[in-house]
């Protein structure tokens, strides 16, 4: 418990740091590709278009965790979410580099697959992702 519990901080921590940092530069054409082949499979890029998976990515940046509609978050994401926790570019960062791991660090499962995203992928993911 205490274990998962400083995990917890210490992610937040890490979190509150990087959203205080600038955002990075990317290449949206380049993210949308990535989207496309790697997301699209499980969530929505578009409005109208039916989830799979996982929740819409539509508005996802600046949207709170856990609040689409019709979606079984998993508990930690859930309590997130109870805490006002948003989708910032920071948080988006850390997600989609190891979905896994940052379940796994807070003793949850995610549904998601592990990304592996180089940092310049991450870039161009995020870009495409603002612009949903």
């Amino acid at each position: 418990m205490r274990l998962r519990l400083l995990c917890c901080v210490l992610a937040s921590a890490t979190l509150s740091w990087m959203s205080s940092r600038p955002a990075r530069a990317g290449d949206r054409d380049a993210g949308a590709r990535l989207a496309r082949e790697s997301c699209a499979a499980c969530h929505a890029l578009h409005t109208g278009d039916k989830d799979e998976w996982g929740p819409s990515l539509v508005g996802i940046v600046d949207r709170p965790v856990g609040t689409e509609d019709g979606y079984r978050y998993a508990s930690f994401l859930r309590q997130q979410s109870a805490t006002g926790a948003t989708w910032t570019d920071a948080r988006l960062r850390v997600w989609l580099g190891d979905s896994k791991a940052v379940a796994k660090a807070a003793g949850a499962r995610t549904k998601m697959p592990a990304q592996n995203l180089s940092e310049a992928q991450l870039d161009a993911l995020l870009a495409y992702l603002r612009t949903l």
